[in-house]
């Protein structure tokens, strides 16, 4: 629920400022969404948070965001992006979770205006303020992260050429920040701005 809540909450205000807002998720969250009386849209890939065996997968401390883009969401973005078209059709903006890979190819093709959000700090990938990650003990540089996960992205660049896109930047990277906005929905004790 820490990926589902700060969309519950910025749909739910921008409901109560009188804005229509459909949530599209994974359908697991439909209930959700009806208790801020949010219009939903499902949104494949469907993922069972009650599978343990999944669960242990992309929660892996060492492999599990790998597990989680190459197996799960990256082999699914052709049908992300069929969900997103039709839960944004009249949309005058769309908001993204970083493992949206879909909605920048979406919004660049159909010419929506997006904002892109960032759930924790890590993912402003910084060679100024690099991240540790966990469980390793030395940094990994922004340079080898790419480097290693470059592949990582190929359906995105692949669904980008079907689509007569350019390359665009790298999804995982710069390409998940909208150039119109980004949300860095964290407490500021997480990070300094």
């Amino acid at each position: 629920y820490g990926d589902l809540n700060p969309f519950l909450a910025v749909g739910g205000a921008l409901r109560r400022r009188g804005h229509s807002v459909v949530l599209a998720s994974p359908a697991q969250y439909a209930g959700d969404a009806a208790r801020e009386d949010l219009e939903f849209k499902a949104l494949r890939p469907a993922m069972d948070s009650k599978d343990p065996a999944l669960m242990a997968r992309v929660m892996d401390a060492r492999y599990g965001s790998q597990n989680l883009v190459r197996e799960l969401v990256m082999p699914a973005v052709r049908d992300t992006y069929a969900d997103l078209e039709a839960a944004s059709a009249g949309a005058d903006v769309a908001v993204s979770h970083m493992l949206t890979y879909a909605l920048p190819v979406l919004a660049e093709k159909k010419g929506l205006r997006w904002l892109s959000v960032v759930l924790a700090p890590l993912s402003f990938f910084s060679s100024i303020d690099p991240r540790e990650l966990a469980p390793e003990p030395e940094r990994v540089s922004p340079k080898t992260l790419r480097r290693l996960s470059r592949s990582w992205s190929d359906p995105v660049r692949a669904l980008r050429r079907e689509l007569g896109l350019p390359a665009g930047a790298d999804a995982i990277y710069e390409g998940q920040h909208s150039p119109f906005g980004v949300l860095a929905l964290f407490p500021g004790a997480f990070a300094a701005a």
